[in-house]
């Protein structure tokens, strides 16, 4: 979605963080990817979630919602984290605020996208 669908070059899609991070993918019955997202530690308390993407027909519907909560769901009940942070497109910051993520810090540029911080207590 990222590199064929907004363009963002693809170097900038993969990092050394991919081995440490806890991916989630969401299949439908048929074994269909969905959606995708993957969460790491940001600093010690905080999870980051990124790279959450959802497959366009399925975008606004129940099945976009577990690349999201996924996530979040791996690490509550894990002591050591008490957050998730994540960077949210400003098209899809009303998305992660029906999830239960808050605005936070101004608006800035991220791969020539607009983008918010937004925090989630877990």
């Amino acid at each position: 979605m990222f590199v064929a669908e907004q363009k963002i070059p693809a170097d900038m899609e993969w990092d050394d963080a991919d081995a440490d991070a806890v991916h989630a993918v969401a299949f439908n019955r048929l074994g269909r990817a969905l959606g995708t997202g993957r969460m790491l530690e940001h600093v010690p308390g905080v999870a980051k979630i990124g790279r959450m993407a959802v497959a366009r027909q399925r975008r606004g519907t129940a099945a976009s919602a577990v690349p999201s909560s996924t996530p979040c769901s791996t690490r509550r009940g894990r002591a050591a984290t008490a957050q998730a942070v994540l960077h949210a497109q400003l098209g899809a910051a009303p998305f992660y605020e029906r999830a239960g993520f808050v605005r936070r810090g101004p608006e800035f540029d991220e791969a020539g996208i607009a983008h918010v911080e937004m925090l989630r207590v877990l």
